[in-house]
């Protein structure tokens, strides 16, 4: 909505992957584990196929807790907006923890199996509700995040449109005062604002007198500048991305569709080069990840130096 899972909102964009992405292997990993360890406490035995599952099972746990753990460590760090939420409560990561160790300990470290079933499916349970929590804290401090985004959009709209307003009474005060001195000024200038109005910023706006109106023109004129320039901004903040400066992911799609279809009627060929940093997580685990932000940094600045025609483009595609 809005925009705000685009490029141009980043912290967005990284809570609604985590929920899609890691919380939701963590919680399946968490039920996993809870089925195999009450299946086999149940039946009061234990083969080594059922070891090598409940292994597997341990090993996605404590993956997913890593994994976790990392996201949550940079985004708390990142964004002081999400630091100071009081809805999410990372210790609900230690749930996956949590769950590690009561399998381990009344699954695999107990050859009898003695834990009644129940005791065990309630603690298990528990765990797994803590999780739950934790995960819908993240759904609704979007909720809300959402809602302030859009709310701040709507004023600002509502902002402009007062400022639309005052300016075109100040354009009815005018025609009414001076209508048969200066008509064809005002004809111009209210063309003018209505096509700033409209977005239509490129035409500028000059008047041939020397009277107020020419200085209101000319003014006029600066503010329809600054406009373009502050839009053109804007685009090139949707369109860059903003660790490496090279376009991002939704230009690079957009450009792609042109590109074939000005191909397809020129019957020219076109090429595309999908390059990947080799060995970069090994790169984040050793030196952090400030370290593999300048790495992909020094990567798209050689890239982008050794461009040889205006029509090429670098774009991050992700990762």
């Amino acid at each position: 909505v809005n925009g705000l899972l685009g490029d141009i909102d980043p912290l967005a964009n990284h809570l609604v992957t985590i929920l899609s992405a890691e919380l939701q292997r963590s919680a399946e990993a968490m039920g996993e584990a809870r089925a195999y360890g009450t299946y086999f406490i149940a039946k009061r035995l234990i083969s080594s196929f059922g070891i090598t599952l409940i292994n597997d099972s341990l090993s996605k746990l404590q993956d997913n807790e890593e994994q976790l753990r990392d996201r949550f460590t940079v985004l708390l760090s990142s964004y002081p907006k999400f630091n100071d939420n009081l809805a999410i409560d990372p210790a609900g990561i230690n749930e996956l923890g949590e769950m590690f160790y009561l399998i381990d300990e009344q699954v695999l470290l107990d050859p009898d199996l003695l834990t009644p079933i129940d005791d065990f499916w309630q603690q298990a349970t528990a765990s797994m509700e803590k999780f739950n929590q934790f995960r819908r804290g993240i759904v609704l401090f979007l909720e809300r995040y959402y809602a302030e985004e859009e709310a701040g959009m709507k004023a600002k709209q509502r902002t402009y449109g007062v400022a639309i307003g005052a300016l075109i009474c100040v354009f009815l005060y005018l025609f009414i005062g001076f209508y048969l001195a200066v008509k064809d000024s005002l004809a111009t200038l209210s063309k003018a604002a209505v096509q700033v109005s409209k977005g239509s910023l490129d035409e500028s706006v000059l008047l041939e007198t020397h009277d107020e109106l020419a200085n209101l023109a000319s003014l006029f004129d600066k503010m329809r500048i600054q406009l373009k320039d502050r839009q053109q901004e804007l685009i090139e903040t949707t369109i860059t991305d903003a660790l490496t400066g090279v376009r991002n992911r939704k230009y690079f799609n957009d450009s792609l569709k042109q590109n074939i279809a000005r191909c397809r009627k020129t019957d020219q060929p076109t090429s595309l080069l999908l390059m990947d940093i080799d060995h970069f997580k090994r790169v984040n685990d050793t030196y952090g990840h400030p370290a593999g932000d300048k790495c992909l940094q020094l990567v798209a600045a050689c890239l982008q130096k050794n461009l040889s025609r205006p029509d090429d483009v670098i774009a991050r595609y992700g990762g």
